[in-house]
This record gives structure tokens, C-alpha cells and sequence, in this order.
């Protein structure tokens, strides 16, 4: 099956924005990360898009100076519930402070460490050895982290992103820590998992999936399939590690120069996924979902309200992880 996307072109380019925002993080005493290669990998694509949606960031930022969310909230010590009482949110005028925790950049930032943890996790504490990237776009994760030397890696892509990047990294002697297989595959017109099995990949081995920052921009029906492909690839006991976003994502009114935003540059969103654990469980997979900001997903670094899933017709972002059950 074909997934149904934008323009494979502009998708590859937004992968040089997300180097350039880990490029920024890596610059930074306080880092949650280190990725020497990002500023190299971003190119001067990803400062472009780096300059452009802080131009949206900037005008969300004045269109949300006084905004207030009004949710429902409890007494202290006690659960959210009490409709009688507001929170109010203003957002800072500082624009320093604003640039330096922009939300998307933060969120995006603290999206890497998550998924970092994750995979860390995963190897150390189960038996996997075998992990796949789809959407890999400039990830250096097989560079970067400290993976057993024995892990097993697969990065699949767009031929020509991937092709640029491998030439990108071999000019700075960069070498990966574990042994590592690129797949240059179109994810809208080709059968990517005939691919991988080509490539090696055992679906009788546990697998960790990481798929980062891909869903949104397919189409409501291709995730559906995509998450019955990797079912069907993963043995028991294998892990999956997902960003997604709830259908108010797109549709909110606070959310629409975001939304707009995207759509002009060619990578609309197009999907939403309001309970990634319904959806997971019908596949055999345990899920746990977190907000970023909430305590498994803040550093220390996001400092905006993490208003509860109880809540609702709020905008979110999800952080998915999951075990695959005995089948």
C-alpha cells in the first residue's frame, strides 16, 4: 500500500529543520543531548526552516499574550474536576526567554530525549537487539547513543535523504557504534517492509521501532495500515516508540497558524490520533502515552502547563511507547 503523504520533497526538507533545532540543543551548557553532526546534517535547508517557524512561533507568541485557558481545576491535593475555578496562562513578554524555550523547539528538543531514553532502555533491559527507524530523516542515533555493540540498526528513508546524509557523515569521519543498514525506500509508492526483509531484519527477533515525527502527515487511513505492518513485523516482546497528535491538534482555532503554516510550505498535517492506547491494544500492544511537560517527559525544561487528559477540546501532543503481548 501506498501511503498517502505530501510532496516526498518537501517532507525529506523538513528534516533538515529538525537537525537545525538539534543543532541549537547541542549548543547549550545545560543540553539534554549531544548531536555533533546535526549543524552539518541541518545545512543551510534546515536554518531556513529554523528562521521560518520561528517567524510563526513569533506571531503565535503575540496573537497568545493574553490568552487564557480556562480548565477544570481542583482543590489542592485533590483531582482536577471543579468547574467553578479557572488556571490562567499568560504567556511571557520577554522575547529572549520566548526564543529560547519556543514551544515547538522545546517540544522538539525533549521528543529526542524521550526517544533517546527509550531505545536506551529497551536495549539494556530485554533481550532486543534489533532496531528500526522509519522516517529516519538526519537521526544519528546509531552514531550518537551509547547502543550495545551488538544491536542490529536499520534507518529507512527516501533514497536521496539518505543518500545525502551518508555522504554528509562520511566527510566528518563520523562512525556508527553499532552495525547499521540504510534502506532507501518511498514510503508513498513502495512495499517497504519487502525491503527490510531483504535487508536482514529477522520479524522473528524482538524488534524496538522508533517512528518520529512521521504520522501526522499521513493520511487518517495510512496509520491504521502502517501500525498493522509493524505488528505484523514484531515478535513478542518487541517495544514501538511513536509521536502522534489528537484531532483538536488540527483543528482548534488556537492551533490553525500553526496548521496553515504547514500546509504552505507542503507538509500539511493530515492526521490525528485522539487514544493511541485503544488503538494499540486491538493490535496486541500495551501502550503508555505521556504529554510532553509531564514528569517521564520533562527534563527540566518545559515550563508551560500540562493540562490532564480529563480535560477536554485541548490541543495535543503525544509521546507513545509500547510493548508488543505473547501473541
Amino acid at each position: 500500500m501506498a501511503f498517502d503523504s505530501p510532496d516526498k520533497d518537501s517532507l525529506a526538507s523538513t528534516a533538515g529543520w529538525i537537525a537545525a533545532i538539534r543543532a541549537r540543543e547541542t549548543e547549550r551548557v545545560d543540553r539534554l543531548f549531544d548531536d555533533p553532526w546535526a549543524a552539518l546534517l541541518a545545512g543551510q535547508a534546515g536554518q531556513v526552516w529554523l528562521d521560518r517557524m520561528e517567524g510563526v512561533q513569533a506571531r503565535l507568541d503575540r496573537m497568545s499574550k493574553d490568552y487564557r485557558i480556562a480548565i477544570h481545576w481542583g482543590n489542592f491535593g485533590q483531582e482536577w474536576g471543579n468547574p467553578k475555578l479557572c488556571f490562567e496562562m499568560t504567556i511571557p513578554e520577554d522575547s529572549a526567554k520566548r526564543d529560547e524555550e519556543a514551544l515547538t523547539e522545546i517540544g522538539v528538543v525533549i521528543r529526542t530525549k524521550f526517544f533517546d531514553d527509550f531505545l536506551l532502555h529497551a536495549l539494556a533491559e530485554s533481550p532486543i537487539r534489533q532496531v528500526v527507524i522509519l522516517a529516519a530523516g538526519m537521526d544519528t542515533r546509531s552514531f550518537r547513543l551509547a547502543l550495545p555493540a551488538q544491536t542490529r540498526l536499520f534507518e529507512l528513508d527516501q533514497p536521496e535523504l539518505l543518500a545525502q546524509k551518508e555522504e554528509l557523515l562520511s566527510s566528518a569521519g563520523a562512525s556508527p557504534v553499532c552495525w547499521r543498514r540504510t534502506i532507501g525506500i518511498n514510503f508513498i509508492k513502495e512495499h517497504w517492509p519487502e525491503a527490510l526483509l531483504r535487508a536482514s531484519f529477522n520479524p522473528r527477533q524482538p524488534t524496538a521501532w522508533l517512528i518520529e515525527g512521521l504520522l501526522p502527515y499521513l493520511s487518517e487511513s495510512a496509520i491504521p495500515h502502517l501500525l498493522n505492518i509493524v505488528t505484523a513485523l514484531s515478535a513478542s516482546g518487541s517495544q514501538l516508540g511513536f509521536t502522534a497528535v489528537n484531532r483538536k491538534m488540527l483543528t482548534s482555532s488556537s492551533t490553525q497558524l500553526w496548521i496553515k503554516s504547514m500546509e504552505d510550505a507542503g507538509v500539511p498535517w493530515l492526521s490525528s490520533m485522539d487514544n493511541p492506547e485503544v488503538l494499540l491494544a486491538k493490535r496486541g500492544w500495551v501502550a503508555t502515552v505521556v504529554q510532553p511537560g509531564e514528569e517521564s517527559a520533562n527534563f527540566g525544561r518545559w515550563s508551560y502547563p500540562v493540562v490532564p487528559r480529563s480535560v477536554p477540546g485541548i490541543p495535543r501532543s503525544w509521546l507513545v511507547t509500547a510493548i508488543r503481548s505473547s501473541r
